[in-house]
């Protein structure tokens, strides 16, 4: 027999459910805990809200086949060969919104093809495995009627192995890795800026440098990563049936904004990129890594490795800026940064910087006198 699916299109699904590593640490090479499949499951609506903020993309046309859950490997397996043996039809679910009231599928009759075959047999496997393996059944239909051809393409079920307690009972999108990674840079939470420091604390000088840094704070639901280089990153990875997508924000520079324009910044991102821990071992911080005594020991005129110069007393407003890139890979995160092979995400404009709320920075005038 050939089986086709028969007025099975879903067009109503779940919100998207994306991983996130549950132990993130700071430190160069240390990817966190990888999700399980059962928890990176990614059965998703293209229309879920974003989880980061302004993170801008175009989004493709939905994809064309969604997964429908049947049943675990005893009740869904013993539907499955029913169905194929003819005496069953596989039921809309209920929740979902179909055009027509048809059953899902129905047997068209015929030879029993090789993949169908194999379907059975492995259903026929899992209704008599002691105990029942954990996991479900999920019969594949077409998004909208015009998708149908594509989706004939797909094995009619697919056996998803679960992990721990209880079946999946996920409805969604088989979505390709390209779709995923803009739906991923959607759901980016950027580091922001905690705090921006200043030294000297108390004035400056004109002509004399002041060095800046700035403490990141991870946003919601994030944690931050360092890379080989120890440049921040954050990472968000998910996983459908058609494989797993990674999505890399990587700090790209600082960009300091002194508040007038007579003076002079040092913010070029070999020097200002490379994070370090601050004081109490607990923040990451970006910016100038000079000491106080080696601040002390650069005169009128001097260089400075990340900060600013003034060139006139008075009052300034100072801020500064991380800004971010992105690029996204097939396949799950691996530690010390982005691949060499990762791409932009298709249709993500550039992602906006964190930046930090004024800082007032008071400058003095200083005079040489002679004899």
């Amino acid at each position: 027999m050939n089986f086709r699916a028969a007025s099975a299109f879903v067009v109503a699904v779940s919100v998207l459910a994306l991983c996130a590593s549950p132990a993130y640490a700071i430190g160069p090479g240390n990817a966190g805990s990888q999700c399980t499949t059962h928890s990176c499951d990614a059965w998703a609506a293209i229309g879920a809200s974003p989880g980061g903020t302004g993170n801008t993309v175009v989004l493709p046309p939905p994809p064309p086949c969604q997964a429908v859950p049947v049943g675990n490997a005893q009740a869904g397996s013993e539907t499955i060969i029913s169905f194929y043996q003819g005496s069953a039809t596989v039921a809309q679910p209920s929740g979902l919104v179909s055009p027509s009231s048809s059953p899902a599928m129905t047997p068209t009759g015929g030879a029993l093809g090789a993949n169908d075959q194999g379907i059975l047999d492995q259903a026929k496997q899992l209704a008599t495995t002691n105990p029942v393996p954990v996991g479900e059944w999920y019969q594949v239909v077409a998004t909208t009627p015009a998708d149908q051809a594509q989706c004939d393409t797909l094995p009619l079920f697919i056996w998803q192995p679960g992990r721990g307690n209880g079946a999946l009972r996920k409805v969604g999108l088989l979505i390709p890795l390209g779709t995923l990674a803009a739906l991923l840079y959607r759901q980016l939470n950027l580091p922001k800026i905690g705090s921006v420091v200043l030294s000297p604390q108390a004035e400056s000088d004109t002509n004399l440098p002041t060095a800046v840094q700035v403490a990141l704070t991870p946003g919601l639901d994030s944690q931050i990563f360092l890379t080989t280089q120890g440049v921040p990153y954050v990472v968000a990875s998910a996983e459908t049936r058609l494989g797993a997508a990674t999505v890399w924000a990587t700090a790209a520079g600082l960009t300091i904004t002194p508040g007038t324009p007579d003076a002079k910044t040092w913010d070029d991102p070999t020097q200002c990129m490379q994070a370090h821990p601050s004081p109490n071992g607990n923040t990451v911080m970006l910016g100038s890594r000079q000491t106080a005594a080696q601040l002390a020991g650069i005169g009128a005129g001097g260089s400075i490795d990340c900060g600013v110069t003034y060139a006139d007393p008075g009052s300034f407003n100072l801020t500064v800026s991380v800004n971010w890139t992105a690029c996204w890979v097939a396949g799950p995160p691996t530690a010390g940064g982005p691949p060499a092979n990762c791409k932009p995400v298709p249709g993500a404009q550039a992602l906006q910087p964190s930046t930090s709320g004024p800082v007032q920075v008071n400058v003095r005038s200083i005079t040489a006198q002679n004899g």
